[in-house]
């Protein structure tokens, strides 16, 4: 089990790592992809963040305190434990452990107004689950869109939505918001796909 007193510090390492890691392969880091999601949450005023693939919890600390409620889904429930472990005494903060598809719904009921939703739920190896099931992102999509009451989309690793490995391409996730109750236009910025200009 994870020790939560040395987790900032670890995390600190780790994101550190992350960056230097990002910078090389040009890919953006997690404090770019956090940055992200607050000036998307800032300019919508939004104060209830949805995420689904917990991992480690790195999401969820850097933005804790920028949010008033955080619901989080892992689908490996020892992570969802540790998560849980790790965010006992925050209040306002959910860690939920299961298939995000099936989690979400419950979740959306939950709601009382929009939310940004951080769809990063997928294997990525090492510890992560899911390595024998594709991603599930067509499927939170769906729930969101259809639940739309203002809420703003990111989805993360846009470079991998190109047909392969499960993952949809960057089209079917444009066709679906385009037709959803709200419809919604798509834009890549960097590694994020975001829905979050209505059409």
């Amino acid at each position: 089990m994870m020790n939560t007193r040395t987790y900032p510090f670890t995390r600190r390492v780790r994101l550190g790592l992350n960056a230097l890691l990002s910078r090389s392969s040009q890919l953006p880091s997690h404090y770019a992809k956090r940055d992200q999601i607050l000036a998307l949450a800032r300019r919508h005023r939004l104060r209830t963040l949805v995420e689904t693939g917990t991992y480690l919890g790195d999401m969820v600390w850097s933005l804790q305190d920028h949010f008033d409620r955080i619901y989080s889904i892992e689908l490996d429930a020892a992570l969802a434990l540790r998560a849980r472990q790790l965010f006992k005494r925050r209040k306002g903060i959910e860690i939920m452990a299961g298939d995000s598809a099936a989690v979400l719904p419950r979740v959306l009921s939950q709601l009382s107004g929009p939310a940004l939703f951080w769809l990063d739920a997928h294997y990525s190896g090492g510890i992560t689950a899911g390595a024998d099931e594709p991603p599930p992102i067509l499927e939170e999509l769906r729930h969101v869109l259809a639940n739309d009451g203002g809420h703003v989309v990111l989805i993360d690793d846009a470079r991998l939505f190109d047909g392969t490995d499960g993952y949809p391409t960057l089209g079917d996730v444009e066709a679906m918001a385009a037709t959803a109750q709200q419809p919604r236009r798509t834009a890549q910025r960097g590694d994020i796909i975001c829905l979050d200009t209505p059409a």
